[in-house]
């Protein structure tokens, strides 16, 4: 599932940032990066059990953003907004999930933008041996 949400923030960005200009890395990269770019991650998925076989999932993510522009501060402040736009709202398998706790903020010259996404699962295990038929037998007291 993880996989299908960074796909539809992928898709997101892409409406506004075009694939010839803009890299989308979706893993981790110790160096390299071809600038302008943006960086795509999971940081620390939760689960709650709710009751039942019923799940939250809470799936925080952080999209940095580097810049190759000589306005670098202006530029990414126009991307964190445009940002906060797009990542309000993504589609995963037809499917729209709201973003929540979206936060933007430069560190280091790099913006940083952080964004949630939480929705429930339920946990479809294999069906357990049913009883095809009982027989049960009562007495009556007197």
């Amino acid at each position: 599932m993880i996989e299908k949400i960074i796909n539809g923030i992928v898709n997101r960005i892409r409406q506004k940032y075009d694939e010839s200009k803009y890299e989308i890395y979706t893993e981790s990269v110790e160096q390299g990066l071809k600038e302008p770019c943006f960086s795509i991650l999971c940081l620390s998925p939760h689960v709650e059990h709710i009751i039942g076989i019923r799940y939250k999932r809470t799936l925080p993510f952080i999209i940095r953003y580097w810049s190759d522009s000589e306005e670098t501060y202006a530029d990414e402040l126009s991307v964190s907004e445009n940002l906060e736009y797009l990542l309000k709202d993504i589609t995963v398998d037809g499917f729209v999930m709201h973003g929540k706790d979206i936060l933007g903020q430069i560190v280091d010259g790099v913006l940083q933008f952080q964004v949630t996404y939480e929705f429930f699962v339920v946990d479809k295990t294999e069906d357990e041996e049913k009883i095809e038929s009982c027989d049960i037998s009562t007495n009556v007291r007197r």
